[in-house]
């Protein structure tokens, strides 16, 4: 028996192991290969192969798989996943992925300070999808005064970054610098422009860094985020969490694990600690456990000696201990949190050494200094930094993690 003998179902679960150009090639070699070039089925499977995962039926829109395949996915299925913008020290998080037959790019942004249970803001940038009136693919600049707009992807050195270039910038050029900046500190910080109505410090940051952005608002690059893996028996799973940063406001950093340290790596970042720095570093070979006594105040911690609080790597661990923040330092909204998360304020899971990265404006003379890292669930944990005399107040970004 021949293969062109056999059905036509058996025939697609023969196609669907081969590369999408080997299955053009092969249906022309006759009739009944052309007809399964034609079957839904088939090239429903490939997105989900190549490109997506659970892919819905509904997720393309009226087009068919084939085209979604051919137009969008082939040529541009690899910007599918998470992106740190190269916005100098700033950075930025992107996601792009499917929405209802469309490839939608849109940037994640940190809730209001201090509200990090919140989820992350969302604004899109620029869409791809197929013009089935005209059968050509269409990428769209949804930013600036008016409707969306064509735009260009330039790919990088490798599919690990791309460039998006906006072909009408003069939609995203600033005609009143005033007018603009208010608004966008209220969307923003929900501050109002009048310098009275936050901290003169706080205010001058803002400012820096919207005269910062206007220069991407029509084009910005972008590297890709690797999903980092998840090692077993881990005291917290690894991903994006959004954290308080003082008077920089809330930012994203990556926790991934390297041999016995947790590091947290910034996505978002600031003219102190720039995007892309190691923000903590954790040492999970040193266990931490405190009295109540021993945290009441930062006099009590910088008195301590390690001895006094580092546990022996024998040694059990409690499964709650107590937890409080030192008299002077600032909650950073983690009352709040407690309420929101239903988290017992006076006790923690587990407390490990660590360090965070300091340093003065642009970068200069940076720093290691040390910290605790307090887990308090699988979805938060704080960093006590007691040479600051602040915490940093962190939550897991949902979704994306």
């Amino acid at each position: 028996m021949g293969v062109t003998s056999l059905p036509l179902e058996v025939l697609v679960k023969i196609f669907s192991c081969l590369d999408p150009k080997d299955i053009v090639n092969a249906s022309l070699a006759c009739k009944l290969f052309h007809r399964v070039l034609g079957v839904s089925n088939l090239w429903k499977y490939l997105c989900e192969r190549d490109y997506l995962h659970d892919l819905k039926g509904e997720d393309i829109g009226h087009g068919s798989y084939r085209e979604f395949y051919s137009e969008v996915l082939h040529p541009y299925g690899y910007l599918l996943g998470l992106w740190q913008m190269k916005i100098k020290e700033y950075g930025g998080f992107l996601s792009i992925e499917v929405v209802e037959g469309e490839l939608v790019a849109t940037q994640l942004s940190p809730p209001f300070d201090p509200k990090v249970w919140e989820p992350l803001r969302k604004k899109c940038l620029f869409k791809i999808s197929i013009d089935t009136q005209e059968k050509v693919t269409r990428l769209h600049c949804v930013g600036g005064r008016e409707e969306p707009h064509s735009a260009e992807i330039i790919k990088g050195k490798s599919k690990q970054e791309f460039n998006f270039k906006c072909s009408s910038p003069e939609h995203h050029k600033v005609l009143d610098m005033s007018k603009e900046f208010s608004e966008w500190l209220w969307e923003n910080w929900r501050l109002t422009s009048d310098p009275h109505s936050a901290n003169v410090h706080h205010f001058a940051l803002q400012r820096e860094k919207f005269s910062c952005l206007e220069h991407y608002r029509d084009q910005c690059s972008f590297s890709a985020l690797p999903l980092v893996q998840v090692p077993q028996n881990v005291p917290i799973i690894p991903g994006f969490f959004k954290g308080t940063y003082g008077g920089h406001g809330i930012e994203i950093i990556q926790l991934e694990y390297r041999g016995n340290r947790l590091r947290g790596t910034k996505v978002t970042g600031d003219p102190n600690v720039p995007a892309g720095k190691m923000s903590i570093e954790v040492h999970l070979d040193e266990r931490i456990i405190l009295t109540k006594d021993q945290q009441r105040t930062l006099f009590d911690l910088q008195c301590l000696n390690r001895e006094d609080y580092i546990l022996e790597q024998r040694q059990e661990c409690p499964p709650q201990q107590p937890f409080s923040i030192p008299s002077g330092v600032s909650d950073r909204g983690f009352k709040k949190l407690c309420q929101e998360r239903e988290i017992p304020m006076d006790t923690c899971r587990e407390r490990y050494a660590g360090t965070g990265l300091i340093a003065m404006p642009n970068f200069r003379s940076p720093s290691r200094t040390d910290g605790h890292f307090v887990i308090f669930n699988d979805d938060v944990f704080a960093f006590l930094w007691p040479e600051l005399a602040s915490i940093s107040v962190f939550c897991r970004a949902e979704a994306i993690s």
